[in-house]
């Protein structure tokens, strides 16, 4: 924005007659993307505001936007004078003249604003004639004001004054007559005879960044130039107006002709004290501007002149740009043009050979007057020798090919245009094709080499001219007198047509190194040029034209090869292979052409002897690449072949469809080659080659490209789900993300084949195969045919996902296994007396893909939901009844025919399918009747066969129960329905066949076996998941486990093991994980001369029973270290001891071990163990058999008590309701229909007469743990009333003692109660229980304290002062209350026959006396039990003596103030015990077993595999570290080392941590 009233200074410059800065304003056109983005033909109007800006520094005004836009605050800052503006804006799309003719209320009269250089596509017809000016900036160093308008501030200032520069541009002609309103300021402005720029203030260097534009007559060449008028504007009305000082002029036409080059321009001044003496003839003779290499004053300037106005030093930059349909700026280009003018032929030769330098800008700006010009020089009189064609061919093909270069693709319909409507030369097709049978005379020439290839770029354009020109011959034939002139000149054009194609084969031919880049472009454009001879020639003879260029390049090799490929792509998806007659010779001559490039890879052909390994790879590369572009040709013709086969013309013709069908049974010549390709991409050798090969063609592509159509492509992509760059260069095939195109493409493109061609077809191909080939040879074909249909069952070709390829591969295969089948009956069934012939493997691959087909998940469809049921109907229906047809008479094409001098207990060739055997038992639990019943019938062929052959079928049961086992519950396979059908078939046709007895005994047997274990597997199956479940599917497994292992399946039982051990691992039971891998340890002896096979499971080599037994044997030492179970663990240790020191006497090992046992018992000392709580429950009312009427002992999660253990059996059977109360629930909830669960906390009765509970130094820690281990009994109490003989009522309690089938802790966790005993205990037995139960309580507590108090262990002693306080001060309901309520005379009297009972009452509290008391409790204790203590000392049980003091060693959580710690802790140091630490650190906690010494010591951790179960990494653990890394639960410090650092032990060398 400009103030035209502005001044310069509004003290003393007041003119409004000049132009000032004003503000700037920007809006993004980003901020319209979103109107763009909804694509309507019109948008809503939507206003934007833009603030206004002035710039920081008046001189960078030009460039104020450039810094709104990059947000240079410090440059701009916002206007005092104006806020902003708001524009409206609305988007519009089509035409402009529709547009406006469409709107027309709102777009009347609006301006268009026509782009400052030409659109995309020039068409003829379009012109436009405009010069654009940018006035840019000027530098006026001197000072040019008049000496009596100097001001005194001027004279104030040193040096060089400023000023205030105001440029004026006029448009004047030769003459120095003003063009008036020749200068637009811009769209709606109105055309301006002089332009005024801006005036900066006291700028001498100002940048003016203006644009005007010119308008240019359409009409003849203006004589027109730009004057520039310059003046120091004061502002000052009293010195009257200003003068010019300087002036400058610019011509439109400086020289030749030519309008004036774009670009920059700096311009001279020349002093304008005497302008009006001046004449145009003087300035315009003069140098208009200077050289970047001249100073001001140094330009040609004539001596009239430099007299009336020498050059001053100022200058000024303006920049041009030309927008003209009508003038150029390139004087050949103008010489071309105007090539009438020109006499010379040597000038004209010259300026045809300078065209070629003309820039493409131009060149593509007068397209028509070009050819107009070239075409005319061409015929013209001057060229009658033709000794010019050459320099005008060349013109014109440099024209071509900057028409094709994709920078100016837009411009091709011009040339088009040009061709059809405007192209008048006749008489130039001979002297085309002349110019190019020149070139092709001599390719390699130095002169013709790279004008030919230039040439063949652009064949096509070339043989449109050579056409059209014809046409318009043919036009001009019509008026002449006869026909055979007509005649003859035809027959002549097609004789120079042919020539030329002569020598086109001619060069393609030549076989010379220099030539393969011709040859390539020949090949690149050679299809291109069909359309326009299709015009000359029959199609016929196209077909012709292409066969003989396609066999002059028939030995090429190389690169050369894949351009080859993709001239017959662009051949077969040309126009050529839609004529009936031309599709039968293009197929027949095709096949030809791509039979040797694609197959098996043949390394004797395809590299040298003396290849290195890169050039090996790159050869394996290579045909990849050929592999797949063959394969794309293929594709295409099929796909035209298959739309002409369902062509409503095509089928109401008899003939033509005849004619169809042999087609695409000529193209089953390239099966073999299909199957051969399709193992290629598989094959590993070729993957290495291209991990090896860095190239284009070798790195994955983003998206997949399938049936590439142009060359170069990448042979292998990323799957669209797949993140970008997954694959490195070293696994780019074995990356499940990286898809293989090829694989496909050839899998896709051979069941097509197949498809397409009838059934009769395909078993003429086979049995002519046979015939030609040899029954090897044949069998080799089936053979690779069996292994490429498995894989692509395998879904090795495309992801399994994708419903129509899979669908149609199946159906595909189905009709291909008909023609197969028959040919297998008939070739390869030797008779019984040449048995050696028999092809097994051939037969086992031909069932294997048999059984893999018909097996298939994607035909499975009475699973699919209901739309993809539909889906798959539409697509190829239920063919399972098909294929149990073909798999049938297979089998029974394997028997032996009746004969009576063969072997009948041989069974034919059927025992070769034994190993099929699995996919056998999968078919027999189809829910298809015809294949489950046919299936059935193999199988019990083949157990019939076996029978007879070993007099056993025992290979069969132990892979039929494998089969079963991985079918039901690794692929949830199978339900009830089907082994129901499964067992009763076979059942019933050995109950019905004539089959010996003792088999039909023994499978009858077996098939009982195999259902109850089917219905054990159903049963864990169909358990749900969830973490309440847990106990239900450990159960289901044991019950699996134990029949498993009644039926001797070994391997089978430790693979369930090895389940539940993880599935324990999961929970984090490692007890429970521990006796269940004991299970597996079990299996195996102390034998070092019995090996076990390797156990790929865990890990495991192949090793001794011994050394299998110890690995075992570890990782159950690990767990039971997890699992705190040390006692457990010591055991193990000495097993594991004894059989290193008496059967390997190995004591390296022997000491690891005893070393690791001590540990362990110093854990059972030191240790704080938790124990979980036990449970009843009893399971009343419609629960499952396993449950129903049932109790169970539970024990619970650690820490977990009653009432989440309840919440945990509500959450397991949510339609239950619990009963909390103990005793035997109501009938009707016993017998009813209602679930209720009865649960009631229960505790352990260990065994207490044995010597872990009598023996008085068994510290309490280990007495606690056989307390709550090693447990089968456990008891309730409820208390009761009952009324004595005298009518008193006594509250009894009555205790429930339940004994489980075993002990706890087990490989579950809960045991059937298996009885249960109810004893009711009297008040004063009840009494004299609870009081023994506190003493044992406070010795078990004196013994640990004391042992903790000799060690470093910070601990708490919360436990030991709350039970002090109530042993010396027992609450009124206790012990005062047994001697108030029992210790009476009354009561005995009473009760005379329970006087035993109170003495032994009376013994017991006089046991439980603190004798170790300190002084703190002393008094209470004499005071509370005063009586007892005079009693014991008159009988000599103690002295009154002031016991020993001990410290009061209290929690962390409640420690007094530092000075009382300090207290305590002396207090302590002189009692004679060891003074406790207390430390604020936090204890060590508990290491992981799978770190090192060394990175347990700096704190990493392991990753682990993602795929691995607990057990294989705990196991991969074990043999890295073996006993040492052993897991007891914490980590142990050594005695004498820092506290926190690990003990360091050295053993032989080596160094590692006790945990």
């Amino acid at each position: 924005m400009r103030n035209p009233n502005a001044a310069l200074n509004q003290g003393s410059l007041d003119t409004p007659n000049y132009r000032r800065p004003f503000g700037c304003a920007v809006l993004e056109l980003t901020q319209l993307s979103k109107m763009v983005a909804e694509g309507s033909d019109v948008s809503p109007m939507r206003e934007h505001a833009m603030p206004i800006y002035v710039p920081a520094n008046e001189a960078l005004f030009s460039m104020l936007h450039q810094d709104i836009i990059a947000n240079n605050s410090r440059e701009y800052e916002k206007s005092s004078r104006a806020e902003m503006l708001a524009v409206s804006v609305k988007i519009f799309r089509g035409d402009a003249s529709t547009i406006i003719r469409e709107n027309m209320s709102l777009l009347q009269d609006i301006p268009l604003t026509l782009r400052l250089g030409f659109p995309d596509v020039v068409f003829p017809g379009d012109i436009r004639n405009e010069l654009y000016v940018k006035l840019w900036s000027g530098e006026f160093p001197a000072s040019h004001a008049q000496s009596a308008r100097l001001s005194m501030v001027n004279f104030a200032r040193p040096g060089p004054v400023a000023q205030n520069v105001e440029v004026t541009i006029e448009v004047r002609d030769s003459s120095g007559s003003i063009v008036e309103n020749g200068i637009s300021l811009g769209s709606s402005e109105p055309p301006v005879t002089q332009f005024h720029s801006m005036v900066f203030a006291r700028n001498n260097q100002p940048t003016y960044g203006e644009l005007i534009k010119l308008q240019l007559p359409l009409r003849g060449v203006p004589d027109w130039h730009l004057f520039f008028t310059f003046r120091n504007r004061s502002g000052n009305r009293a010195l009257g107006p200003e003068r010019p000082f300087a002036f400058a002029f610019q011509p439109l036409f400086p020289g030749q002709g030519a309008f004036l080059e774009d670009g920059s321009h700096t311009l001279v001044l020349y002093k304008a004290d005497r302008l009006a003496q001046i004449t145009p003839e003087m300035y315009l003779s003069s140098s208009p501007w200077v050289t970047p290499s001249q100073r001001p004053d140094q330009p040609s300037i004539s001596p009239d002149l430099q007299r009336l106005a020498p050059p001053l030093r100022d200058t000024l930059i303006i920049r041009s740009s030309l927008c003209s349909t009508k003038f150029t700026q390139n004087p050949v280009l103008l010489s071309l043009l105007k090539w009438e003018r020109i006499q010379d032929k040597e000038l004209l030769s010259t300026v045809l050979s300078k065209f070629t330098f003309v820039g493409e800008g131009e060149i593509v700006k007068f397209l028509r007057d070009i050819f107009d010009s070239l075409f005319g020089i061409l015929v013209s009189q001057t060229n009658q020798s033709g000794e010019m064609d050459h320099l005008v061919f060349n013109a014109l093909v440099t024209v071509l090919g900057i028409v094709q270069d994709r920078r100016f693709s837009n411009f091709q319909p011009v040339l088009d245009v040009y061709i059809e409507q405007h192209f008048n030369c006749a008489n130039a097709s001979s002297h085309i094709m002349r110019s190019m049978d020149r070139l092709l005379r001599n390719p390699t020439g130095t002169d013709t080499a790279s004008p030919l290839r230039a040439a063949l770029k652009v064949w096509h354009y070339i043989f449109k001219f050579i056409t059209r020109a014809r046409e318009l011959q043919k036009s001009t034939e019509l008026g002449m007198s006869g026909g055979a002139t007509a005649e003859h000149l035809e027959a002549t054009f097609k004789k120079e047509v042919r020539t030329h194609l002569t020598e086109v084969n001619r060069m393609m031919a030549t076989n010379s190194p220099d030539i393969i880049g011709t040859q390539t472009i020949a090949l690149q454009n050679f299809t291109s040029i069909f359309p326009e001879l299709a015009k000359v020639l029959s199609t016929i003879e196209l077909v012709t034209v292409a066969t003989n260029f396609a066999n002059a390049i028939s030995n090429a090799k190389g690169k050369i090869v894949m351009w080859r490929l993709i001239m017959y792509l662009q051949i077969v998806k040309g126009f050529l292979f839609d004529e009936p007659q031309s599709r039968t010779l293009l197929v027949q001559a095709v096949v030809l052409w791509i039979k040797p490039y694609f197959g098996r890879y043949d390394e004797f052909t395809q590299a040298q002897p003396g290849d290195s390994d890169n050039a090996k790879d790159a050869s394996r590369v290579s045909w990849l690449e050929s592999v797949r572009l063959c394969v794309t040709i293929l594709a295409v013709m099929l796909d035209r072949l298959q739309q002409q086969l369902v062509s409503s013309t095509v089928l109401s013709d008899r003939v033509l469809f005849r004619q169809e069908q042999d087609n695409v049974e000529y193209l089953l010549m390239l099966l073999p080659r299909l199957l051969d390709s399709y193992r290629e991409f598989q094959n590993p050798v070729n993957h290495r080659a291209i991990e090896r090969t860095k190239t284009h063609s070798t790195s994955p592509a983003p998206v997949p490209v399938t049936f590439p159509e142009s060359y170069p492509f990448s042979l292998m992509a990323s799957l669209p789900s797949s993140p970008r760059n997954s694959a490195s260069a070293a696994n780019i095939i074995e990356d499940p993300n990286t898809f293989n195109p090829g694989l496909g493409e050839t899998a896709i493109v051979l069941l097509a084949l197949i498809l397409s061609a009838p059934t009769k077809h395909i078993y003429n191909f086979l049995e002519s195969s046979y015939d030609i080939e040899g029954k090897d040879n044949f069998a080799a074909l089936l053979t690779q045919f069996f292994r490429v249909a498995t894989s692509i069952l395998d879904n090795d070709a495309w992801p399994s996902t994708w419903l129509n390829v899979n669908i149609l591969a199946h159906k595909v295969l189905i009709k291909m296994m008909d023609p197969v089948s028959t040919l297998l009956k008939s070739i390869f069934i030797p008779s019984p007396s040449a048995t050696e012939e028999f092809k097994s493997e051939l037969w086992r691959d031909a069932f294997h893909m048999l059984f893999k087909l018909l097996s298939s998940d994607q035909l499975v469809i009475e699973d699919f939901t209901a739309q993809k049921r539909r889906a798959v109907w539409r697509l190829g229906g239920d063919i399972r009844g098909e294929g149990a047809d073909i798999l049938l008479r297979l089998w029974d094409a394997l028997s032996w025919p009746e004969n009576p001098e063969a072997e009948a207990s041989q069974g034919g060739y059927r025992p070769v399918l034994s190993p099929l055997i699995g996919q056998i038992v999968n078919l027999c639990l189809s829910h298809h009747d015809s294949l489950r019943n046919n299936a059935v019938t193999i199988l019990f062929g083949m157990i019939i066969s076996e029978y007879q052959q070993f007099g056993h079928f025992e290979q069969i049961e132990n892979e039929l129960v494998r089969k079963l086992d991985s079918l039901f519950m690794s692929q949830s396979k199978g339900d009830d329905i089907s082994r129901a059908f499964f067992i009763a078939h076979l059942r019933q046709l050995f109950d019905s066949e004539e089959v010996d007895d003792t088999l039909r005994e023994r499978v009858s047997t077996f098939l009982d076996c195999v259902d109850a274990f089917l219905k054990l597997l159903l049963s864990l199956r169909n358990l749900p998941e969830g973490e309440e479940f847990a106990d239900d599917r450990v159960i289901a497994t044991l019950r699996l486990m134990n029949f498993i292992r009644e039926i001797g399946r070994e391997e089978m039982y430790i693979k369930y093991v090895h389940q539940l051990v993880n599935a324990h691992l999961q929970s984090q039971n490692y007890v429970e994980a521990a006796l269940t891998l004991k299970l597996h340890s079990d299996l195996h002896e102390w034998d070092l001369y019995s090996f076990v096979p390797p156990m790929e499971d865990l890990g495991l080599p192949q090793q001794s029973q011994f050394h299998r037994k110890e690995t075992l044997c570890l990782l159950i030492l690990d767990y039971l270290g997890k699992g705190k179970a040390y006692e457990s663990a010591i055991d193990i240790c000495k097993e594991l001891a004894k059989q290193h020191a008496e059967v390997t006497f190995n004591y390296t090992r022997l000491a690891e071990i005893l070393r690791h046992q001590a540990t362990l018992l110093e854990h059972i000392i030191t240790d704080q163990r938790y124990y979980p709580d036990y449970f009843r429950v009893a399971f009343f009312g419609e629960f499952p058999d396993a449950i129903r009427s049932k109790q169970f002992i539970y024990r619970g999660f650690e820490w977990e008590k009653y009432g989440a253990f309840c919440e945990r059996m509500l959450n397991k059977h949510p339609g239950a309701q619990l009963l909390k109360t103990p005793g035997d629930p109501p009938v009707d909830v016993r017998f009813g229909t209602d679930q209720y669960i009865q649960v009631i906390s229960v505790s352990p009765e260990p065994n207490r007469t044995l010597a872990i509970f009598t023996c008085p130094d068994v510290p309490p820690t280990i007495r606690s743990y056989y307390e709550h281990s090693s447990v089968h009994i456990f008891s309730s109490s409820r208390p009761i009333t009952k009324t004595d003989q005298n009518g008193n009522e006594e509250v009894w309690l009555e205790k429930t003692c339940y004994t489980t089938e075993q002990a706890f802790p087990t490989v579950l966790r809960r045991s059937d109660i298996t009885e249960w005993e109810v004893v009711e205990i009297s008040p004063v037995d009840h009494a004299h229980n609870e009081v023994e139960q506190k003493t044992r309580e406070l010795d078990s507590l004196h013994l640990r304290y004391s042992a903790l108090a000799k060690t470093a262990q910070i601990f708490s002693t919360n436990a030991l002062s709350m039970t002090l306080n109530s042993a010396v001060d027992p609450p009124s309901e206790s012990i005062p209350a047994y001697r108030e309520a029992f210790f009476n005379l009354s009561y005995i009297t009473r009760h005379s026959d329970r006087e035993e009972q109170v003495e032994r009452l009376r013994t017991v509290i006089d046991d439980h006396r603190c004798s170790d008391s300190t002084k703190q409790w002393k008094n209470s204790f004499r005071k509370n039990f005063a009586e007892e203590i005079g009693r014991i000392g008159a009988q000599g049980g103690f002295e009154d003596a002031s016991p020993p003091t001990y410290a009061r060693v209290n929690d962390q959580a409640s420690l007094p103030e530092d000075a009382s710690v300090q207290r305590i802790l002396s207090s302590s140091g002189q009692s004679g015990l060891p003074a406790l630490t207390l430390s604020t650190t936090v204890p060590p906690q508990p290491v992981s077993p799978f770190l090192s010494p060394r990175e347990r010591e700096h704190g990493a951790e392991l990753p682990s595999p993602v795929k691995r179960t607990p057990l294989q990494l705990h196991a991969a653990h074990v043999a890295r570290h073996g006993i040492n890394g052993m897991s007891m639960g914490w980590r142990q410090e050594a005695v004498g080392s820092d506290p926190g650092s690990p003990a360091q032990f050295v053993d032989h060398g080596r160094e590692w941590d006790i945990l």
